[in-house]
C-alpha cells in the first residue's frame, strides 16, 4: 500500500534521525542529548502487515517531522529543556501534574476556582521562588505545544501502543492556575505573552 503523495515508508526513518539531528544541533546537554536518541530509537519499523492505523501513523509522522514550523517549536522547545536541568525537573513534577490536575479536569475544578487554588498547591509549592515560577510556567508552555504532544501520540501508534491518554489539559490546567492564582508572576509571564529563548 503506497500513498504518492508520501514519502515510500522506506524513507521515513531517515527523515526521522535528520530531523532529530536539526533539532538538536548545537545542543550539548546530556540530559536532553539522551532524549534526541530516545526520539531516533523510539519508532519501530512496520510489520510485514501494518494495519490502517500504523501505516496512518507512519505518514502523518513523515509529514510532521518535515513540518518547518514544527521543527522551529521543538527547536525552541529543546532549548528550554536544556537549560536549569528542565528535563529532569519536568520528569519528576509530570507524575503530579497528571494526577492532581489531570483528577481537577475530571471532576470540573476550574482552575481559576478556590478549588482550583487548592489543587494548584498540591502540585506547586505556595512559596515557590519567582524565577522557579517563572521556569515552571516557560516548561509547561512549551510541552503543551500541540505538535509535540502529537508526534509522541503517533509513535505510541506505531509502536502499537495506542494513543495512550492525552497530557496537555492537565498541563494547560496547571498553567491558567499558576497565572490566576501566583501574583508574584511578572505580567509578561502571567498574561501569557513571554516569549521562550
Amino acid at each position: 500500500m503506497h500513498d504518492e503523495r508520501h514519502p515510500d515508508l522506506a524513507t521515513i526513518g531517515k527523515l526521522i534521525d535528520e530531523f532529530v539531528t536539526r533539532v538538536f544541533t548545537d545542543v550539548t546537554d546530556e540530559d536532553t542529548l539522551v532524549l534526541a536518541e530516545f526520539m531516533r530509537e523510539l519508532p519501530t519499523p512496520l510489520p510485514d502487515a501494518p494495519t490502517a492505523e500504523q501505516l496512518t501513523a507512519w505518514l502523518e509522522l513523515a509529514e510532521l517531522v518535515s513540518d518547518q514550523d514544527f521543527e522551529r517549536v521543538l527547536r525552541r522547545t529543546v532549548r528550554i529543556w536544556a537549560t536549569d536541568n528542565r528535563i529532569e525537573f519536568g520528569l519528576n513534577v509530570r507524575p503530579l501534574i497528571l494526577e492532581h490536575a489531570g483528577r481537577a479536569l475530571a471532576a470540573g475544578i476550574e482552575p481559576q476556582s478556590e478549588e482550583g487554588r487548592a489543587v494548584l498547591d498540591r502540585i506547586v509549592p505556595s512559596d515557590l521562588p519567582v524565577p522557579e515560577l517563572i521556569s515552571l510556567i516557560e516548561w509547561l508552555d512549551a510541552v503543551t505545544e500541540p505538535g509535540i504532544e502529537r508526534y509522541w501520540r503517533l509513535l505510541s501508534l506505531i509502536n502499537s501502543q495506542g494513543p495512550g491518554r492525552p497530557t496537555t489539559p492537565a498541563f494547560r490546567w496547571l498553567s491558567t492556575a499558576l497565572r490566576a492564582h501566583r501574583r508574584n508572576i511578572p505580567p509578561a509571564v502571567s498574561s501569557g505573552t513571554s516569549v521562550a529563548p
